[in-house]
């Protein structure tokens, strides 16, 4: 089983796993979970949710995706994982993207290196600028 852990400010991480449902419905052993760091939320209850849903999926092959490098949801997301010892296991990403998902979410085996990289390359070519 794998896991994709969504983590962003207001509403863009539900917004991310609603929109992967409506395109995909439920992909075959893999669970995709959010949390959002909501504009009257604290950091410490973002902490605490957090810290329960990394617990929860642990034991999976899981990955984290974070909208934005330096964000709250990445330093918090950052911090756990290295206070847990998770660091080295479960990779945190930045930038997320509906097509870095759906890379993600069709990526066969676990979350290697060599495959999370060719996934960000993959993310990057969906972003241009139409010409007219």
């Amino acid at each position: 089983m794998k896991t994709i852990l969504l983590l962003a400010h207001g509403n863009l991480a539900k917004s991310m796993k609603m929109t992967a449902e409506m395109l995909f419905g439920q992909v075959p052993d893999i669970t995709i979970d959010f949390l959002d760091l909501e504009e009257h939320t604290g950091v410490a209850p973002f902490r605490k949710k957090l810290t329960c849903k990394i617990n929860h999926f642990r034991e999976n092959n899981m990955i984290v995706l974070t909208d934005l490098r330096g964000g709250t949801p990445f330093n918090e997301a950052y911090a756990l994982l290295l206070e847990l010892g998770l660091a080295s296991s479960v990779p945190l990403l930045y930038g997320m993207n509906i097509p870095l998902l759906i890379s993600l979410l069709f990526l066969e085996g676990g979350f290697g290196q060599d495959d999370i990289h060719k996934c960000i390359e993959e993310a990057k070519e969906n972003i241009g600028m139409l010409k007219m």
